[in-house]
């Protein structure tokens, strides 16, 4: 579907740089808020919706590549292709040391920015910022984290929400995404507003965890 756009949250620009595939350790990937390390891969049911109905249903694999980035502090971003699902191709995505927070590269704007987080209280906000894309009615975007976990097809997961929220007050989107630790990302929820219906939001999309395989 796509990767997050970076506007989401006010974050610093960072330097970027090719680096060499480094190794991982297999204790930390077990625990890990994502588990990204050459090879592992991640095949999900996608599925789309209308505002009425059930419209289709296909499967996508992502996969973490060998290319790597680094910023200027040495975290090192992992390459994640999925050309037919949520993250698309070209995007990478790095681990906290901390392991509470998943920050991703874009590197159309060579900035990186907040993907997931852990919070220590259900409903902090994490992140926010202004989408100026329509200059004449500026977004706002606001992401929330959670402490408490969600089941998830026996998965624990954390969840996120991010709102998008025009001039006018109107919620025109809405992204849930849920992440188990070792596990990663278990599924994203894609909500739009109706404009013909009170603007009352729908399920346009969602990508729910089938198979991992984690080495």
């Amino acid at each position: 579907m796509k990767l997050l756009s970076a506007t989401i949250l006010v974050l610093c620009v960072v330097c970027m740089s090719c680096s060499k595939h480094l190794s991982t350790n297999p204790e930390t990937l077990k625990t890990s808020l994502w588990p990204l390390k050459f090879g592992n891969n991640w095949v999900y049911s996608d599925s789309t919706f209308s505002d009425t109905s059930f419209t289709g249903a296909y499967q996508d694999t992502a996969v973490v590549l060998h290319q790597t980035l680094s910023d200027n502090s040495g975290q090192i971003y992992f390459e994640v292709y999925n050309p037919n699902g949520w993250f698309g191709s070209g995007g990478y995505f790095s681990v906290d040391p901390s392991n509470t927070t998943v920050y991703a590269f874009d590197s159309a704007s060579n900035s990186n920015y907040l993907f997931f987080q852990i919070a220590a209280q259900d409903g902090t906000l994490i992140g926010n910022g202004t989408n100026f894309n329509n200059s004449t009615c500026p977004i706002q975007e606001n992401q929330y984290g959670f402490a408490t976990t969600t089941n998830i097809n026996g998965f624990n997961c954390y969840k996120n929400i991010e709102s998008s929220t025009d001039c006018k007050g109107v919620v025109q989107e809405t992204i849930i995404t849920y992440v188990a630790p070792g596990a990663g990302v278990v599924r994203i929820e894609d909500y739009v507003a109706d404009s013909t219906k009170n603007n009352n939001q729908f399920l346009q999309y969602s990508q729910t965890l089938v198979s991992q395989t984690i080495n």
